[in-house]
């Protein structure tokens, strides 16, 4: 069974780093507890565009006075690539990387065991979110900076649950710290995210998911804080041995201090004898 890793790239977009990029998964938004084959790659480039609407006060429009409301319609587009390698039996090794390069994140799972009786598997998972891009980071009085080389350092834990013949369950806990710690308050110091998903064959190569995501995001700046709960319902198609896609619409159930969304999301992934 071919993996998918879109729940990076879909909490990424919506400007939250709780996530560990790099790594495979069975679904589209929660990573699950197994891992990649010993000495195999696998490569997957990724697409999401997401959808917000908001509405921006105007006092002045072409140099005359103007107090009007107008409706905006705000598009976000991101394409990814991701490569993962399995180092070993139990661990995979990988990176995710935008196509304009502004991060790099890097992560490792491990798969601690075959879990708490036949049906449980368990995974640990650790990331590093590197920034990157085309800027000029403040390393000294930083605190006045709006441009911080503020790394990420991201820590987790995947529970995956065998149901039935045709269904499963991913659960994943995600939490990331920042280094340096700074105390400008436009700078989040702390994030963490729950993530799962259900995924039930219809067919023996079609898959019905349905993911939930949950984020926090915490500032030094509490009245910054944001919080979002989003649903992901999607499929994914395995039409051959070595390669699989998936398509997703993730959407805003409810959200604090961001935007409310939907989007469209395409995962191709393909393994590397």
């Amino acid at each position: 069974m071919l993996k998918k890793a879109l729940a990076f790239i879909l909490i990424f977009t919506f400007s939250v780093s709780a996530q560990i990029g790099g790594l495979s998964a069975t679904k589209i938004n929660a990573y699950s507890a197994t891992v990649v084959p010993l000495n195999k790659m696998e490569f997957e480039p990724s697409i999401s565009v997401n959808f917000s609407k908001d509405i921006v006060k105007q006092n002045k429009f072409n140099g005359t006075l103007a107090n009007k409301e107008y409706k905006m319609l705000e598009v976000s587009s991101s394409f990814y690539f991701r490569f993962t390698y399995g180092l070993t039996e139990k661990i995979e090794v990988g990176f995710s990387i935008p196509s304009n390069v502004e991060a790099i994140n890097f992560g490792l799972k491990y798969k601690l065991s075959d879990g708490i009786g036949k049906n449980t598997s368990l995974a640990l998972l650790g990331g590093l979110n590197v920034p990157l891009g085309n800027n000029s980071y403040y390393l000294t009085d930083a605190n006045f900076s709006e441009k911080l080389f503020n790394t990420g350092i991201a820590y987790g834990l995947v529970i995956s649950q065998i149901l039935t013949r045709k269904s499963s369950v991913d659960f994943n806990f995600i939490a990331q710290s920042h280094v340096p710690a700074n105390s400008n308050s436009k700078f989040n110091k702390f994030d963490f995210s729950v993530n799962a998903d259900y995924g039930y064959y219809l067919t023996d190569n079609l898959q019905a998911i349905l993911g939930v995501s949950y984020f926090k995001v915490t500032f030094n700046n509490s009245t910054l804080n944001q919080t979002s709960l989003i649903c992901i319902p999607g499929i994914s198609v395995e039409k051959g041995k070595n390669y699989s896609f998936s398509l997703s619409i993730p959407f805003n159930v409810y959200s604090h201090n961001i935007k409310s969304f939907i989007g469209f999301g395409f995962v191709l992934t393909i393994l590397l004898e």
